[in-house]
């Protein structure tokens, strides 16, 4: 992996193996309450989550594939299409679908190569930034509402939540 990206997507796959681990210690009852998320259940932002990875695949297979990103797909029909999609998918589906496009993300970000890092990309909130950590940061953990929504599901998780079993 190209060293300017390994601590941008090393951190990446610390925060989703933390995910899939709160995921899969949610007590069962949990998925259908609602969530800190207007008309979302807990089910819904685990789908959120669990299909988030698309939009940064199609981004990265494009930049492979291409020699640019592409342009950024709407984030709010993205979600609301991955919530549709996976309405009737279990819990345990949707932390499955979550670790294998996590692993199609780290296999594509393992293929970049020095001259992917020199294009430059819109990142929310910052303008144009190089294709480096912070682009793995910023299109693989998903924008600022990822890292609030992994903030607010822990706190309002506890005391719904079974500590996983070791």
């Amino acid at each position: 992996m190209e060293p300017r990206v390994r601590p941008a997507a090393e951190r990446w796959g610390r925060v989703t193996d933390y995910l899939v681990d709160v995921a899969r210690a949610v007590d069962p009852d949990t998925w259908t309450e609602p969530s800190p998320y207007p008309g979302w259940t807990y089910k819904d932002l685990l789908a959120h989550l669990a299909t988030g990875y698309t939009v940064r695949l199609a981004r990265l297979r494009s930049l492979l594939d291409n020699g640019h990103l592409g342009l950024e797909p709407d984030a709010e029909a993205a979600n609301a299409e991955g919530i549709a999609r996976h309405r009737g998918s279990t819990p345990e589906a949707l932390v499955d679908e979550m670790i294998r496009q996590r692993s199609e993300v780290r296999r594509l970000l393992a293929l970049l190569r020095p001259e992917h890092l020199e294009v430059r990309t819109a990142v929310r909130r910052r303008g144009q930034a190089p294709l480096d950590g912070s682009f793995v940061e910023a299109h693989s953990t998903g924008t600022s509402t990822t890292w609030s929504t992994r903030r607010n599901w822990r706190q309002s998780c506890a005391g719904r939540w079974r500590p996983p079993e070791v």
